[in-house]
Protein backbone atom coordinates (compact mmCIF):
# COMPACT_ATOMS: atom_id res chain seq x y z
CA UNK A 1 0.00 0.00 0.00
CA UNK A 2 1.14 3.70 -0.51
CA UNK A 3 2.18 5.91 2.09
CA UNK A 4 -0.70 8.91 1.84
CA UNK A 5 -0.36 12.18 -0.05
CA UNK A 6 0.96 14.96 1.85
CA UNK A 7 0.87 18.21 0.59
CA UNK A 8 3.27 20.78 0.01
CA UNK A 9 3.95 23.24 2.61
CA UNK A 10 2.90 20.45 5.32
CA UNK A 11 4.82 20.32 8.51
CA UNK A 12 6.35 17.15 7.49
CA UNK A 13 7.55 18.94 4.10
CA UNK A 14 9.13 21.51 6.74
CA UNK A 15 10.37 18.84 8.51
CA UNK A 16 12.31 17.10 5.94
CA UNK A 17 13.94 20.62 4.50
CA UNK A 18 15.07 21.47 7.70
CA UNK A 19 16.78 18.11 8.51
CA UNK A 20 18.60 18.42 4.55
CA UNK A 21 19.08 22.81 5.72
CA UNK A 22 20.75 21.25 9.21
CA UNK A 23 23.12 19.12 7.45
CA UNK A 24 24.16 21.37 5.04
CA UNK A 25 25.22 23.61 8.09
CA UNK A 26 26.80 21.47 9.59
CA UNK A 27 28.81 20.59 6.59
CA UNK A 28 29.52 24.34 6.74
CA UNK A 29 30.83 24.30 10.32
CA UNK A 30 33.35 21.79 8.96
CA UNK A 31 33.75 23.98 6.30
CA UNK A 32 35.11 27.30 8.43
CA UNK A 33 36.84 25.28 11.17
CA UNK A 34 40.66 25.86 9.71
CA UNK A 35 40.26 29.67 10.41
CA UNK A 36 39.92 29.09 14.13
CA UNK A 37 42.63 26.94 14.19
CA UNK A 38 45.03 27.96 11.98
CA UNK A 39 47.85 28.57 14.17
CA UNK A 40 47.55 25.24 16.05
CA UNK A 41 47.45 22.93 12.66
CA UNK A 42 50.79 25.34 11.70
CA UNK A 43 52.09 24.42 14.81
CA UNK A 44 50.96 20.68 14.77
CA UNK A 45 51.92 19.71 11.24
CA UNK A 46 54.78 22.06 10.60
CA UNK A 47 53.48 24.07 8.00
CA UNK A 48 52.97 27.53 6.02
CA UNK A 49 50.48 29.51 5.16
CA UNK A 50 51.00 28.07 1.57
CA UNK A 51 50.19 24.56 2.46
CA UNK A 52 47.35 25.46 4.94
CA UNK A 53 45.37 26.93 2.39
CA UNK A 54 45.71 23.68 0.94
CA UNK A 55 44.59 21.44 3.61
CA UNK A 56 41.70 23.72 4.39
CA UNK A 57 41.01 23.85 0.60
CA UNK A 58 40.77 19.89 0.41
CA UNK A 59 37.20 20.22 1.83
CA UNK A 60 36.51 21.97 -1.50
CA UNK A 61 38.51 19.92 -4.01
CA UNK A 62 36.16 17.02 -3.28
CA UNK A 63 32.91 18.86 -2.37
CA UNK A 64 33.80 20.62 -5.86
CA UNK A 65 34.39 17.01 -7.95
CA UNK A 66 31.12 15.76 -6.20
CA UNK A 67 29.16 18.44 -7.45
CA UNK A 68 27.87 17.07 -10.99
CA UNK A 69 28.04 13.11 -10.27
CA UNK A 70 25.53 13.91 -7.23
CA UNK A 71 23.58 16.35 -9.06
CA UNK A 72 22.81 13.23 -11.35
CA UNK A 73 22.41 11.14 -8.83
CA UNK A 74 19.93 13.19 -7.27
CA UNK A 75 17.58 13.20 -10.37
CA UNK A 76 17.77 9.53 -10.65
CA UNK A 77 17.81 8.32 -6.52
CA UNK A 78 16.40 11.20 -4.72
CA UNK A 79 18.21 13.19 -2.35
CA UNK A 80 17.25 10.56 0.95
CA UNK A 81 19.46 7.44 0.30
CA UNK A 82 22.55 10.29 -0.75
CA UNK A 83 22.25 12.70 2.43
CA UNK A 84 22.24 9.58 4.31
CA UNK A 85 25.51 8.08 2.56
CA UNK A 86 26.88 11.50 2.72
CA UNK A 87 26.78 12.09 6.77
CA UNK A 88 28.38 8.61 7.49
CA UNK A 89 31.67 9.89 5.00
CA UNK A 90 31.32 13.01 6.88
CA UNK A 91 31.60 11.44 10.00
CA UNK A 92 34.18 9.29 8.92
CA UNK A 93 36.29 11.87 7.27
CA UNK A 94 36.17 13.90 10.67
CA UNK A 95 37.14 10.62 13.13
CA UNK A 96 40.18 10.03 10.49
CA UNK A 97 41.11 14.15 10.64
CA UNK A 98 40.85 13.86 14.53
CA UNK A 99 43.10 11.10 14.67
CA UNK A 100 45.74 12.15 11.92
CA UNK A 101 49.21 12.26 12.93
CA UNK A 102 50.58 12.93 9.39
CA UNK A 103 49.74 15.48 6.66
CA UNK A 104 48.63 12.80 4.51
CA UNK A 105 46.27 11.49 6.96
CA UNK A 106 44.56 15.07 7.80
CA UNK A 107 44.00 15.84 3.43
CA UNK A 108 42.53 12.75 3.79
CA UNK A 109 39.87 13.45 6.38
CA UNK A 110 39.48 16.57 4.77
CA UNK A 111 38.62 15.22 1.20
CA UNK A 112 36.34 12.48 3.14
CA UNK A 113 34.59 15.35 4.76
CA UNK A 114 34.31 17.56 1.55
CA UNK A 115 33.05 14.77 -0.53
CA UNK A 116 29.89 13.62 1.90
CA UNK A 117 29.16 17.47 2.98
CA UNK A 118 28.93 17.72 -1.10
CA UNK A 119 25.33 16.50 -0.94
CA UNK A 120 23.80 19.20 1.26
CA UNK A 121 22.93 21.98 -0.84
CA UNK A 122 21.48 20.47 -3.64
CA UNK A 123 19.87 17.48 -2.01
CA UNK A 124 18.59 20.12 0.45
CA UNK A 125 16.92 22.35 -2.78
CA UNK A 126 15.97 19.03 -4.39
CA UNK A 127 13.99 18.34 -0.93
CA UNK A 128 12.34 21.98 -1.38
CA UNK A 129 11.94 21.44 -4.70
CA UNK A 130 9.46 18.24 -3.62
CA UNK A 131 7.96 19.15 -0.78
CA UNK A 132 7.72 22.62 -0.75
CA UNK A 133 6.06 25.23 -2.99
CA UNK A 134 7.56 25.94 -6.23
CA UNK A 135 6.42 29.75 -6.17
CA UNK A 136 8.83 30.23 -2.42
CA UNK A 137 12.11 27.97 -4.57
CA UNK A 138 14.23 31.54 -3.83
CA UNK A 139 12.49 32.13 -0.39
CA UNK A 140 13.49 29.06 0.61
CA UNK A 141 16.77 29.04 -0.80
CA UNK A 142 17.48 31.95 0.95
CA UNK A 143 16.70 30.25 4.25
CA UNK A 144 18.68 27.48 3.08
CA UNK A 145 21.93 29.66 2.98
CA UNK A 146 20.60 31.34 6.43
CA UNK A 147 20.47 28.27 8.25
CA UNK A 148 23.98 27.34 6.60
CA UNK A 149 25.23 30.53 8.40
CA UNK A 150 24.27 29.50 11.46
CA UNK A 151 26.72 26.60 11.13
CA UNK A 152 29.43 28.65 9.56
CA UNK A 153 29.25 30.98 12.63
CA UNK A 154 29.31 28.31 15.08
CA UNK A 155 32.42 27.24 12.80
CA UNK A 156 34.12 30.28 14.38
CA UNK A 157 33.95 31.75 17.31
CA UNK A 158 32.08 28.77 19.44
CA UNK A 159 34.33 26.30 17.60
CA UNK A 160 37.30 28.54 18.79
CA UNK A 161 36.81 28.62 22.33
CA UNK A 162 35.43 24.48 22.50
CA UNK A 163 39.11 23.92 20.50
CA UNK A 164 41.06 26.17 23.28
CA UNK A 165 39.53 24.04 25.98
CA UNK A 166 39.44 20.77 24.44
CA UNK A 167 41.47 20.82 21.30
CA UNK A 168 40.92 20.69 17.85
CA UNK A 169 41.42 16.23 17.72
CA UNK A 170 38.38 15.93 20.42
CA UNK A 171 35.94 18.44 18.70
CA UNK A 172 36.84 16.54 15.54
CA UNK A 173 35.71 13.13 16.92
CA UNK A 174 32.16 15.28 18.54
CA UNK A 175 31.86 16.26 14.64
CA UNK A 176 31.97 12.13 13.88
CA UNK A 177 29.12 11.48 16.41
CA UNK A 178 27.25 14.13 15.47
CA UNK A 179 27.74 12.94 11.65
CA UNK A 180 26.71 9.04 12.41
CA UNK A 181 23.41 11.01 14.31
CA UNK A 182 22.19 13.59 10.81
CA UNK A 183 22.55 10.05 9.13
CA UNK A 184 20.31 8.08 11.14
CA UNK A 185 17.89 10.95 11.24
CA UNK A 186 17.50 11.39 7.46
CA UNK A 187 16.94 8.05 6.78
CA UNK A 188 14.47 7.41 9.18
CA UNK A 189 12.46 10.57 8.62
CA UNK A 190 12.85 11.10 5.11
CA UNK A 191 10.79 9.07 2.17
CA UNK A 192 9.88 9.47 -1.07
CA UNK A 193 6.77 12.21 -2.07
CA UNK A 194 3.52 10.46 -2.89
CA UNK A 195 2.47 10.45 -5.47
CA UNK A 196 5.70 10.26 -7.13
CA UNK A 197 7.15 12.77 -9.86
CA UNK A 198 5.74 12.44 -13.08
CA UNK A 199 7.79 12.32 -16.16
CA UNK A 200 6.35 13.72 -19.20
CA UNK A 201 6.90 12.41 -23.06
CA UNK A 202 8.63 15.82 -23.08
CA UNK A 203 11.02 15.04 -20.80
CA UNK A 204 12.09 11.60 -20.30
CA UNK A 205 15.38 10.41 -18.18
CA UNK A 206 18.09 10.94 -19.83
CA UNK A 207 21.55 9.30 -20.27
CA UNK A 208 24.52 10.97 -17.83
CA UNK A 209 26.50 11.75 -20.53
CA UNK A 210 23.44 13.36 -22.24
CA UNK A 211 21.61 15.46 -18.71
CA UNK A 212 24.58 17.28 -18.44
CA UNK A 213 25.64 18.77 -22.40
CA UNK A 214 22.11 19.57 -22.27
CA UNK A 215 23.27 22.13 -19.41
CA UNK A 216 26.85 22.63 -20.62
CA UNK A 217 25.68 24.14 -23.90
CA UNK A 218 23.92 26.97 -22.18
CA UNK A 219 25.50 29.80 -21.97
CA UNK A 220 23.35 31.33 -19.56
CA UNK A 221 23.94 29.09 -17.30
CA UNK A 222 27.62 29.58 -17.38
CA UNK A 223 26.64 33.32 -16.80
CA UNK A 224 24.68 31.92 -13.57
CA UNK A 225 27.47 29.72 -12.49
CA UNK A 226 30.31 32.47 -12.33
CA UNK A 227 28.02 34.51 -10.56
CA UNK A 228 27.35 32.58 -7.94
CA UNK A 229 30.88 31.85 -7.62
CA UNK A 230 32.23 35.86 -7.86
CA UNK A 231 29.37 36.27 -4.83
CA UNK A 232 30.74 33.58 -2.71
CA UNK A 233 34.60 34.02 -2.81
CA UNK A 234 34.54 36.69 -0.16
CA UNK A 235 32.78 34.27 1.99
CA UNK A 236 34.84 31.45 0.71
CA UNK A 237 37.92 32.66 0.95
CA UNK A 238 37.97 35.79 3.22
CA UNK A 239 35.20 34.70 6.20
CA UNK A 240 35.85 31.18 6.31
CA UNK A 241 39.55 31.73 6.25
CA UNK A 242 42.21 34.33 5.96
CA UNK A 243 39.62 37.03 7.43
CA UNK A 244 40.68 35.71 11.16
CA UNK A 245 44.47 35.96 10.68
CA UNK A 246 44.11 39.09 8.74
CA UNK A 247 42.45 40.99 12.08
CA UNK A 248 44.80 39.04 14.70
CA UNK A 249 47.95 40.22 12.60
CA UNK A 250 47.30 43.48 11.14
CA UNK A 251 44.97 44.97 13.50
CA UNK A 252 46.00 43.01 16.53
CA UNK A 253 42.41 41.44 17.97
CA UNK A 254 42.10 38.29 19.72
CA UNK A 255 40.93 35.36 18.02
CA UNK A 256 37.51 35.06 19.65
CA UNK A 257 37.03 38.97 18.25
CA UNK A 258 38.22 38.04 15.05
CA UNK A 259 36.24 35.10 14.68
CA UNK A 260 33.42 37.36 15.78
CA UNK A 261 34.36 39.95 13.02
CA UNK A 262 34.72 37.76 10.48
CA UNK A 263 31.41 35.96 10.93
CA UNK A 264 29.50 39.73 10.62
CA UNK A 265 30.17 38.27 6.96
CA UNK A 266 28.14 35.15 7.48
CA UNK A 267 25.67 36.92 9.65
CA UNK A 268 25.00 39.56 6.85
CA UNK A 269 24.31 36.72 4.76
CA UNK A 270 21.83 34.94 6.71
CA UNK A 271 19.68 38.32 6.99
CA UNK A 272 20.07 39.05 3.64
CA UNK A 273 19.56 35.65 2.02
CA UNK A 274 15.93 35.06 2.53
CA UNK A 275 14.99 38.63 2.28
CA UNK A 276 16.54 39.23 -0.74
CA UNK A 277 15.34 35.53 -2.19
CA UNK A 278 11.72 36.94 -0.85
CA UNK A 279 11.79 39.87 -2.85
CA UNK A 280 13.13 38.25 -5.63
CA UNK A 281 9.90 35.63 -5.70
CA UNK A 282 7.72 38.30 -5.22
CA UNK A 283 8.78 40.33 -8.00
CA UNK A 284 9.04 37.77 -9.99
CA UNK A 285 12.47 39.43 -10.94
CA UNK A 286 16.10 37.85 -10.43
CA UNK A 287 18.55 40.73 -12.29
CA UNK A 288 18.20 44.24 -10.40
CA UNK A 289 19.11 42.24 -7.02
CA UNK A 290 22.28 40.17 -8.94
CA UNK A 291 23.46 43.41 -10.61
CA UNK A 292 23.45 45.36 -7.66
CA UNK A 293 25.08 42.72 -5.27
CA UNK A 294 28.90 42.39 -6.26
CA UNK A 295 28.51 46.61 -7.35
CA UNK A 296 28.03 46.35 -3.39
CA UNK A 297 30.61 44.10 -3.24
CA UNK A 298 33.28 46.23 -5.34
CA UNK A 299 33.03 49.39 -3.36
CA UNK A 300 33.31 47.73 0.31
CA UNK A 301 36.63 46.07 -1.16
CA UNK A 302 37.90 48.91 -1.98
CA UNK A 303 36.94 50.81 1.18
CA UNK A 304 38.88 47.40 3.01
CA UNK A 305 42.32 47.74 0.80
CA UNK A 306 42.87 50.89 -0.15
CA UNK A 307 41.38 53.01 2.66
CA UNK A 308 44.11 53.46 5.70
CA UNK A 309 43.27 52.29 9.24
CA UNK A 310 39.97 52.07 8.63
CA UNK A 311 38.61 51.37 12.56
CA UNK A 312 37.70 48.22 13.66
CA UNK A 313 34.00 49.15 14.16
CA UNK A 314 33.94 50.40 10.64
CA UNK A 315 35.94 47.67 9.36
CA UNK A 316 33.27 45.37 11.12
CA UNK A 317 30.27 47.23 9.56
CA UNK A 318 31.54 46.87 6.26
CA UNK A 319 31.83 43.10 6.52
CA UNK A 320 28.00 42.89 7.37
CA UNK A 321 27.03 44.87 4.33
CA UNK A 322 29.58 42.32 2.79
CA UNK A 323 27.57 39.54 3.83
CA UNK A 324 24.40 41.22 3.37
CA UNK A 325 25.28 41.66 -0.70
CA UNK A 326 26.68 37.91 -0.77
CA UNK A 327 23.32 37.01 0.28
CA UNK A 328 21.88 37.59 -3.49
CA UNK A 329 24.09 34.24 -4.11
CA UNK A 330 20.73 31.78 -3.91
CA UNK A 331 18.78 33.95 -6.39
CA UNK A 332 21.62 32.38 -8.80
CA UNK A 333 20.57 28.96 -8.46
CA UNK A 334 16.70 30.07 -8.50
CA UNK A 335 17.89 31.51 -11.76
CA UNK A 336 19.68 28.24 -12.61
CA UNK A 337 16.54 26.01 -11.48
CA UNK A 338 14.57 28.58 -13.94
CA UNK A 339 16.66 28.06 -16.97
CA UNK A 340 16.86 24.32 -16.32
CA UNK A 341 14.33 22.01 -17.26
CA UNK A 342 12.58 19.82 -14.00
CA UNK A 343 14.47 16.31 -15.13
CA UNK A 344 17.64 18.48 -15.14
CA UNK A 345 17.29 20.46 -12.12
CA UNK A 346 19.67 18.48 -9.89
CA UNK A 347 22.38 18.26 -12.53
CA UNK A 348 21.92 22.12 -12.87
CA UNK A 349 22.01 22.53 -9.78
CA UNK A 350 25.07 20.79 -9.04
CA UNK A 351 27.14 22.33 -12.25
CA UNK A 352 26.47 25.73 -11.18
CA UNK A 353 26.98 24.87 -7.11
CA UNK A 354 30.92 23.33 -8.55
CA UNK A 355 32.08 27.16 -9.39
CA UNK A 356 31.79 28.73 -6.30
CA UNK A 357 33.53 25.44 -4.62
CA UNK A 358 36.20 25.98 -7.53
CA UNK A 359 36.51 29.14 -6.73
CA UNK A 360 36.61 28.80 -3.21
CA UNK A 361 39.31 25.97 -3.87
CA UNK A 362 41.27 28.23 -6.46
CA UNK A 363 41.54 31.17 -3.87
CA UNK A 364 42.15 29.46 -0.58
CA UNK A 365 46.03 28.30 -1.59
CA UNK A 366 46.26 31.19 -4.02
CA UNK A 367 45.83 33.74 -1.31
CA UNK A 368 48.04 31.41 1.07
CA UNK A 369 50.96 31.38 -1.76
CA UNK A 370 50.77 35.17 -1.94
CA UNK A 371 51.00 35.42 1.15
CA UNK A 372 54.34 33.61 1.09
CA UNK A 373 55.40 35.32 -1.53
CA UNK A 374 55.07 38.68 0.35
CA UNK A 375 56.49 37.32 3.89
CA UNK A 376 59.99 38.88 5.38
CA UNK A 377 60.82 35.91 7.17
CA UNK A 378 59.32 37.14 10.48
CA UNK A 379 58.04 34.07 12.89
CA UNK A 380 56.26 34.45 16.19
CA UNK A 381 56.33 31.21 18.26
CA UNK A 382 56.28 29.21 14.94
CA UNK A 383 53.83 31.35 12.62
CA UNK A 384 54.76 32.84 10.08
CA UNK A 385 53.31 36.84 10.47
CA UNK A 386 52.62 38.77 7.49
CA UNK A 387 51.72 42.95 7.44
CA UNK A 388 48.73 45.02 6.25
CA UNK A 389 50.44 45.58 3.05
CA UNK A 390 50.62 41.59 2.33
CA UNK A 391 47.10 40.98 3.19
CA UNK A 392 46.12 44.11 0.53
CA UNK A 393 48.34 42.38 -2.18
CA UNK A 394 47.00 38.71 -1.45
CA UNK A 395 43.46 40.13 -1.67
CA UNK A 396 43.23 42.30 -4.17
CA UNK A 397 41.23 39.72 -6.81
CA UNK A 398 38.29 40.21 -4.47
CA UNK A 399 37.35 43.69 -5.70
CA UNK A 400 38.63 42.85 -9.68
CA UNK A 401 36.06 39.54 -9.27
CA UNK A 402 33.48 42.02 -7.59
CA UNK A 403 33.44 44.61 -10.72
CA UNK A 404 33.97 41.69 -13.47
CA UNK A 405 30.94 40.29 -12.15
CA UNK A 406 28.81 43.01 -12.51
CA UNK A 407 29.31 43.10 -15.90
CA UNK A 408 28.69 39.28 -16.22
CA UNK A 409 25.59 39.48 -14.62
CA UNK A 410 23.76 42.62 -16.20
CA UNK A 411 24.12 39.89 -19.49
CA UNK A 412 22.24 36.80 -18.11
CA UNK A 413 18.88 36.99 -19.23
CA UNK A 414 15.43 37.94 -16.63
CA UNK A 415 13.71 34.78 -16.44
CA UNK A 416 10.76 36.28 -14.43
CA UNK A 417 11.03 33.21 -12.18
CA UNK A 418 9.39 31.19 -14.14
CA UNK A 419 10.77 27.80 -15.40
CA UNK A 420 11.18 26.77 -19.22
CA UNK A 421 9.98 23.35 -20.24
CA UNK A 422 13.44 22.36 -21.99
CA UNK A 423 17.17 23.51 -21.35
Amino acid sequence: MSEPSIPRASAYGWLVWFLGAAFFAYGFAHRVAPSVMFDYLMRDFAVGAGILGNLAACYLYAYGIMQIPIGILLDRLGPRLLLAVAAVVCAAGSFLFAAADTLTAAYVGRLLVGAGAGAGFIATLMLANQWLPPERFATVSGLTMTIAMIGAVAGQAPLGAVIDVLGWRTAHDVAGVLGLAFAAAIWFVVRRPTPPRVRSEATPERPFGRALASVVRSPQIWLVAYGCAALSTPILAFAILWGVPFLVQVYGLPRAVAGLGTSLFLVGLAISAPILGHWSDRLRRRKPIIVAAPLVLTAMWCIVLFVPAVPVPVLFALFLVGGFASGATPITYAMARDLSSPDLRGTTTGFVNLFPLAGGAIMQPAIGALLDWQWDGRLEDGVRVFTASDYAFAFLPFPIIAALTTLAMAAVRETYGRPPVTV
